[in-house]
């Protein structure tokens, strides 16, 4: 997708927003995935709040306004300068009711105001998440592998009518289940959604240290050293996190990712 593509998708999801369709945390979540790797290698996103462009410099994203291609002739909306869609009756952004015109002519004007270059970097540094918040979110995430565990060991007891005492048959194959579902769930949310429930609830997020997203390798290489992270309940991993100014652990080091607030 090009920024201009991004961009008319951020007013569209502005737009739901202002007329009730989508929640103010859908609306932040969807803008969360509005991001874009130029051509020189470098990551852009735009802000929630302030609907403007970031790039990601080293860990931190600084407001600026991204490279863009000669400007074409684009319809856009006369009460708010958003662009819209040929064809379409209303401006996603604002509501705006549009009225048919024809194709506009090749020396149009693009947007009416372009934005000035800009150095300010959006409200606050990064927020790395240390122990506290990752460890209540690793609590809901245990809570819920728990329910999963209770429920797969008293379906397979009443499947194979005995009943679910430690070390029985039915308890050990819910417990060799459950240990398989966790680490694919710690491993899938990340690397999809860049957080697990429990990081969702916290409001956080598992990005790389240059602030793009979480991919397939990272979230399996920060998962897999989980189980050294782990060790004497979280100890090692808590010890790590209080040493490093980017609050990694092991995993984190390894797999050069970093856990962020996104609120």
């Amino acid at each position: 997708m090009t920024f201009d593509e991004l961009e008319s998708k951020y007013y569209e999801l502005k737009g739901k927003q202002a007329a009730g369709l989508i929640s103010d945390e859908e609306f932040q979540a969807e803008v969360e995935k509005l991001s874009l790797q130029d051509e020189q290698g470098r990551w852009w996103m735009i802000g929630a709040k302030t609907g403007k462009w970031y790039v990601s410099r080293e860990g931190e994203w600084v407001e600026a306004e991204p490279p863009r291609a000669a400007p074409s002739a684009e319809r856009v909306c006369p009460n708010c300068g958003a662009p819209v869609k040929e064809g379409a009756l209303f401006c996603g952004s604002c509501g705006y009711r549009l009225v048919a015109e024809p194709a506009a002519p090749a020396q149009a004007p693009a947007r009416p105001t372009p934005r000035p270059p800009a150095t300010t970097r959006e409200k606050g540094p990064i927020n790395y998440k240390g122990v506290g918040r990752r460890a209540v979110a690793t609590i809901i995430d245990g809570i819920l592998l728990s329910i999963i565990y209770f429920t797969f060991s008293a379906v397979i007891s009443l499947l194979a009518g005995r009943t679910k005492a430690p070390g029985s048959e039915p308890t050990y194959v819910a417990t060799c289940l459950t240990s398989l579902l966790a680490f694919g769930y710690f491993i899938v949310l990340e690397a999809t959604a860049g957080a697990t429930l429990g990081k969702m609830a916290q409001g956080m997020r598992v990005v790389k240290e240059d602030g793009s997203p979480c991919d397939w390798k990272a979230s399996l290489i920060r998962n897999v050293l989980r189980v050294i992270d782990g060790l004497f309940g979280y100890l090692l991993g808590a010890i790590l996190i209080w040493t490093s100014d980017k609050k990694q652990r092991l995993g984190d080091r390894v797999a050069k990712t970093v856990v962020i607030s996104t609120r």
